[in-house]
């Protein structure tokens, strides 16, 4: 009886345990497989040290041409300002990590990330503000 009073609590506990995904690593685009983004050539580098997520990305945003940009923030909630442009904040929904970027009260971009199954690729889908949604999914080198 004690052995199966042990299993069941260890069979309800480990959701607990298990953890949120670690994003830490470098990822470049799969082009084939990305919906709705112009970009090309694109590639993340992630250090994701729970609670803090710090990357920084490059590529060709078509039209926009060559881009680079880094940002650094909490998976917390909390907001932390960058400056006098934008906030940063991230917040944890299940398994996925939820990036919102804001202009003052105005939400201008929300970044769901999370990883495949096997953990060999994670994916990017993003909410902008004209309601037009990307799916952006990269491999890991």
């Amino acid at each position: 009886m004690r052995g199966l009073l042990a299993g069941l609590w260890l069979a309800a506990a480990l959701p607990m345990f298990a953890g949120t995904p670690n994003f830490t690593g470098h990822w470049k685009l799969n082009e084939t497989a990305t919906q709705g983004a112009a970009h090309r050539g694109t590639v993340y580098f992630i250090a994701h040290n729970e609670p803090r997520f710090k990357y920084s990305a490059a590529g060709n945003a078509g039209y926009a041409g060559r881009f680079q940009e880094s940002h650094e923030f909490t998976t917390d909630g909390k907001y932390s300002p960058e400056g006098d442009k934008v906030k940063m904040a991230g917040q944890w929904e299940g398994t996925g990590l939820v990036m919102r970027m804001m202009k003052g009260p105005k939400e201008l971009i929300r970044t769901r990330f999370h990883l495949s199954d096997d953990g060999k690729q994670m994916i990017r889908e993003i909410s902008l503000t004209n309601g037009r949604q990307i799916k952006e999914i990269y491999d890991r080198q």
